[in-house]
This record gives C-alpha cells, structure tokens and sequence, in this order.
C-alpha cells in the first residue's frame, strides 16, 4: 500500500492500531531513538492533541519488543531489539472524581492489573508500596530494568483546578506516588 493510499489516522491514539491498520505514519523514530539515548529519565509535556498519547504507545511497542510495528521505520535496524516489562498507566482511565480514597484505589487496580499480566505477585497493600514492589518483582523476573510509561500524569489535577481541594489533594497522592519512580 502507498502512502498515497493509506487512510489518515483521525483520532488514532495506539501506534499498534495505526500500524496495523495501515494508516499513514511520519516516521518520526530517528527523534524517538534521539530521546531514548538523551536520558535515563525523559519528562513530555507538549498542547493538547498533539500526539502524547500516541508517543507513549509508541515507546511501549518498541519496549515490548514488537519489532515487527517498525518494519521499513528508521529504528527498525538501528536499536538492539530486547523486551522490558512495561508499566504504562494512563490517568485519563483511573477514577479520581470521587475523592482521595477512590483514586488511591483504582490506581492500586491498574498497577494490580500489570501483576497478573506479568504473573508476578506482590505482598504490600499500600498504593505506594505496591508501585515500588511491582518494579523490584519485575526487574527480578525479568533480569532487566523496568519501564513506567504514564500519559495524562496531570489529568486528576488539571480537571479539578476550580475545586482546589480535590486539586490538592490529588497532588498530594501524585508527589507521593512519583517519588516511587526517583527512588526506584
């Protein structure tokens, strides 16, 4: 199929969907492998609509090790192919309306979610304490280091800016939450 062809992605925001698919595509991964080189920590802040979302599933392909999505892109053949187990969170499908509590638990749901996908089980029952012992049961099974991937990190915060104790208090729980990642 040439370009010329292929359908425009309107509304697309899973690499895999848009590749399978066979939508039209900017290569844009001689960029990505840029980023990837830059830095053991990369923080994405860019307007509304403009692809975040897409990116990050992009960078979760290529961690899983789908080498087959980047046939014929530029990373195809420049990147050591091996597979990471991944930790990709999105704010945009946890619950944080509904109060600290609620939050705290639909996030530990999501992060509980990456346990049975990745057979690995953990002890702690804080939300805290089960994000850390998730990346340290992976990286033992795994013999590899962890990627954490979130998209719309700030999404419980920004929806609540005009009732600034939710906003506050959903701060509250993300600073405590991220600081799982510095440490980590």
């Amino acid at each position: 199929m040439t370009n010329l062809t292929k359908k425009l992605p309107l509304g697309l925001q899973t690499f895999s969907e848009l590749i399978q698919g066979h939508y039209l595509y900017v290569d844009k991964t001689r960029q990505l492998l840029d980023l990837i080189d830059s830095g053991k920590y990369v923080f994405l802040s860019r307007p509304r609509r403009f692809g975040k979302s897409l990116l990050v599933t992009t960078l979760k392909a290529l961690w899983e090790g789908r080498q087959e999505l980047f046939q014929g892109l530029f990373i195809a053949e420049q990147l050591a192919w091996r597979v990471y187990p991944v930790i990709h969170l999105d704010f945009s499908t946890v619950t944080y309306s509904e109060g600290p509590e609620i939050f705290k638990k639909t996030l530990k749901h999501a992060l509980l979610f990456h346990t049975r996908h990745y057979e690995v089980s953990v002890q702690a029952d804080e939300l805290n304490s089960v994000f850390e012992e998730l990346i340290v049961r992976l990286a033992e099974r795994y013999q590899t280091p962890v990627v954490v991937l979130i998209d719309e990190y700030d999404k419980p915060i920004l929806d609540h800016l005009t009732d600034p104790e939710t906003a506050q208090a959903n701060r509250d729980l993300l600073r405590n939450f991220y600081t799982i990642l510095k440490a980590s």
